[in-house]
């Protein structure tokens, strides 16, 4: 019989184990480990490299691969219908793509028929276009286009869907949202104040119909019914949840109300309403919610019960969970000019195949800050006194909000929210100041705002979808865009490529199919502004990839409407192209 060591105490060698077991330890480990793994094993071990099992693992290397490329693996069906190893191969398509600077480029026009009057409403979902939907109102119908995505396994598809003229009055829309994994179509009458705008919800495949899953197919607003302007409206669409926001007012007075809204119970799980405060709306999960107050420079991280059996009163400031600093601004800051996006994935209808699709966990949230500055020291004055401005972009991925949410939550989580003080401004006590949060978990970045070039449109935000963002910044000529993707994830520096020396093209004659590719230090600062106090420190890794595309088409048409028309889609870009 073999006798056990019981005395032994060195130290245990993973290497030492059998293959098999190795391979099982390592399914168990997150990407960060794994590549760990591969970075510190050599091939000189008694048994075979971590590293080489790693790289012959199939399904191993392809979670490797979607984590670095911001990616999730698709539906997976039979083999015979979408292998393991063609979908790997598909994602190692995707990243070198990517990392060359071609991007796929997908087009979606619209012609003169279909603009001509007042006849089509267009739509795009907020700086993304995974799907692309008009209303045709000589024909009642509404036609949805998506866009193909090759290189994640998307096909393209057009839709139409007829009979709106029986249930709709095209002159009420004001504003509309389809979902087609849900078979949803959700406009607003925004029109008249008496009553005041209302959210409906029906069915894209039963005529428009009110949707038989929508408890209540009209919910009313609590917009003021004094509210004579023509009211600015937003809409989220996130499963069950639905984000709806109302903006509006006369000259110097604005009104917002903002509703969360449960469409298949008919409940608003969360409601606010307030005056003359400049705010943005975004969800981020279907039960956090942030609102980014521009005002005061600050994200505030908010919950509500999806499931709430009640209408939800009137929320405050003070009932957030936690309110995020964004950096303190100079006192010559004379004006801000504050825009945000959010990049959550869009959904597909069941069955739809696809190889791999953006991962919801590592969507981020971009921030346009437009800081406008006095260039001398006296008294401002709007008139009189010169100004410039400074523009930057802050990327804040998702995971940092749950990270802030949770560990708020566990301070607080016996401790309720502080009472509202009559007559005070409200605001909670849970403030988390920039530098206990934001250095270690977003990305900020200097646009470059002293270019000469055609048709600036930098303060515009960018198009946004899952980890990546997209800005259309500028025009250096009649016949050229230039647009720079970034890519922001914890991964995204995971592996080297091809850099070039003047990687933001900065002092180059851009030509027509230019591309420069960069990777940024992970650790850096903004440093001598005119516009922070102090100088911004973020860590967050990242990549950008800054190429030019043709403004004109071979027969000398415009070919884009405005830099916004240049978005995000499933694997690249879309040009939304209007000729009028």
């Amino acid at each position: 019989m073999c006798e056990v060591d019981t005395h032994h105490t060195g130290s245990f060698h993973l290497l030492e184990l059998p293959h098999e077991l190795q391979l099982s330890i390592l399914k168990h480990l997150d990407v960060q480990s794994l590549l760990a793994c591969k970075a510190v094993c050599s091939p000189a071990n008694a048994s075979p490299a971590l590293g080489f099992i790693i790289d012959d693992n199939l399904r191993t290397l392809y979670q490797l691969q979607l984590e670095a490329a911001g990616m999730a693996d698709g539906p997976q069906g039979d083999d015979s219908d979408s292998p393991l190893h063609e979908r790997l191969h598909a994602i190692c398509d995707f990243r070198t793509a990517w990392a060359s600077g071609e991007h796929p480029v997908y087009e979606v026009t619209l012609t003169r028929s279909q603009q001509s009057g007042h006849s089509v409403w267009h739509y795009v979902p907020p700086r993304m276009a995974v799907e692309v939907a008009c209303i045709d109102q000589q024909e009642g119908s509404v036609h949805i286009i998506r866009p193909p995505g090759l290189l994640c396994g998307l096909g393209g598809g057009e839709y139409v869907y007829g009979g709106l003229k029986d249930h709709i009055n095209f002159r009420s829309i004001t504003g509309f949202h389809v979902d087609l994994a849900q078979d949803l179509f959700v406009w607003c009458d925004g029109i008249t104040n008496d009553p005041p705008p209302s959210l409906h919800f029906c069915s894209l495949s039963n005529g428009f119909a009110p949707h038989p899953k929508a408890a209540r197919p009209t919910i009313f607003s609590c917009f003021p019914t004094y509210i004579e302007l023509f009211p600015f409206l937003e809409m989220q669409v996130l499963g069950d949840i639905v984000a709806w926001s109302m903006y509006g007012g006369d000259t110097g007075e604005q009104e917002t109300d903002l509703l969360v809204i449960n469409w298949k119970t008919g409940m608003v799980v969360w409601h606010m309403h307030f005056h003359n405060d400049r705010i943005y709306m975004m969800l981020i999960s279907q039960t956090q919610l942030c609102i980014l107050h521009c005002d005061n420079m600050s994200i505030y991280l908010c919950t509500f019960d999806p499931c709430a059996s009640a209408n939800n009163q009137p929320c405050a400031f003070q009932d957030s969970l936690a309110v995020l600093r964004l950096p303190a601004c100079h006192d010559r800051v004379v004006k801000k000019v504050v825009y945000s996006e959010i990049g959550l994935p869009p959904t597909y209808p069941l069955g739809t195949p696809h190889d791999f699709h953006h991962d919801p966990t590592q969507s981020i949230l971009a921030i346009t800050i437009n800081l406008e500055y006095a260039l001398d020291d006296t008294e401002y004055d709007s008139e009189e006194s010169l100004t410039e401005m400074e523009r930057f972009l802050l990327f804040i991925p998702v995971g940092t909000l749950f990270r802030e949410y949770h560990l708020t939550h566990n301070q607080y989580a016996n401790v309720p929210p502080p009472a509202a003080i009559e007559g005070a401004e409200s605001e909670p006590d849970r403030i988390i100041p920039w530098e206990h949060w934001g250095p270690s978990g977003t990305r900020m970045v200097s646009v470059q705002s002293n270019r000469s070039d055609l048709h600036s449109n930098i303060s515009a935000p960018p198009s946004v979808l899952g980890a990546y963002a997209s800005l259309a910044a500028y025009c250096p000529s009649e016949d050229l865009y230039v647009v720079t993707i970034y890519e922001i994830h914890s991964l995204s520096d995971s592996e080297a490529s091809p850099l070039m020396a003047n990687a933001d093209g900065a002092g180059v004659e851009l030509e027509l199919g230019q591309k420069f590719r960069r990777l940024h230090p992970e650790d850096d600062y903004i440093r001598g502004t005119k516009t922070w106090k102090d100088d911004i420190h973020t860590t967050l890794p990242y990549r950008t990839t800054t190429r030019t595309l043709p403004r004109r088409d071979t027969d000398g048409r415009a070919r884009y409407k405005d830099q916004r028309s240049i978005l995000l889609t499933h694997d690249g870009l879309v040009h939304i192209n209007e000729h009028w």
